[in-house]
């Protein structure tokens, strides 16, 4: 199988915004005005999720994999 590749930037952690209701949480990090989102249904949503609680608690930087530059879904984090 092969692994896709992933367009990868280092960021900031800035805020973690949870809504029960909605099928994704949204990240913002300090080194982009957009909002990004991790979604639930990712095999991969709480260890994630868990990787950006760290950095922002730690306010260390972490690796965000997207599908593209122009995505706002994140497939990875590093």
């Amino acid at each position: 199988m092969n692994k896709r590749e992933l367009y990868c930037r280092d960021m900031t952690v800035a805020n973690i915004r949870r809504n029960d209701e909605a099928d994704f949480v949204e990240i913002v990090f300090l080194e982009s005005a957009r909002f990004y989102r991790i979604m639930k249904n990712n095999s991969d949503f709480n260890d994630m999720l868990g990787k950006l609680e760290i950095a922002l608690s730690d306010s260390k930087r972490v690796t965000v994999g997207l599908d593209s530059i122009e995505s706002e879904i994140i497939e990875a984090i590093h």
